[in-house]
């Protein structure tokens, strides 16, 4: 638009004009509109946060969802990719001198049947006297001739496999029910290293006492 006074150009958003310097009523009332909106804008913000929180949160929670989604489609794809992985069919090979190879070697497909019954056996005493019981003296002596038995029966298994009792052995009545080493001699293997088939019966009945009265105290 053109200034009324001096003819230049003006913009129609110009309160005034840039040659004269004359007042251009339309400029001075866009710029007032402008204002107006301003100030309203002001006045409204935070009834408009206010009402736009909402659907903020929403997206918030929309996006937290996806992200969720996302990371358990990943854990499934993963737990499926170990489960694959761990039913592959792979011939696996103990290193030489390693434990695993050791474990191999004294636990056979084919374990000593003396010696898991004498390791169900003493789980057993060891899950009572946990819960605060104490087994029956009878439980305690078939208990011994089981351990008896374990040591007889398994003097043509490999070294390492009778190695591994004897030190069970040791680990429960020494160790776990608390015998001295002197009465738990009559677990100990004859000089040439051969095993009764029988424990004697005095001696079982003192160490089944003895036994008994231990496991009384520990579980008080």
């Amino acid at each position: 638009m053109k200034c009324p006074y001096c003819g230049g150009e003006v913009s129609s958003q110009s309160p005034n004009c840039p040659y004269c310097g004359a007042v251009n009523p339309e400029g001075v009332a866009f710029q007032e509109e402008i204002q107006k909106r301003i100030e309203r804008n002001k006045l409204l913000k935070p009834f408009l946060i206010k009402q736009k929180t909402p659907e903020l949160k929403q997206r918030m929670l929309s996006r937290i969802l996806l992200i969720l989604v996302g990371v358990n489609v990943l854990l499934f794809v993963f737990s499926v990719g170990i489960y694959i992985w761990e039913e592959r069919e792979q011939e696996r090979t103990a290193a030489q001198g390693s434990q695993a190879q050791r474990y191999e070697t004294i636990f056979p497909e084919v374990q000593n049947y003396y010696y898991d019954k004498f390791v169900d056996d003493m789980n057993e005493m060891i899950d009572l006297m946990e819960e605060g019981q104490v087994p029956d003296r009878e439980d305690i002596l078939t208990f011994l001739d089981h351990c008896y038995d374990m040591f007889y029966y398994m003097q043509s298994e490999p070294e390492e496999l009778k190695e591994e009792a004897y030190f069970t052995m040791k680990a429960f009545f020494m160790g776990y029910v608390g015998l001295t080493k002197e009465e738990a001699a009559c677990f100990e293997p004859k000089e040439d290293g051969s095993y009764d088939r029988f424990i004697d019966d005095g001696a079982a009945e003192q160490i089944a006492l003895i036994m008994e009265e231990r496991m009384k105290e520990a579980v008080k």
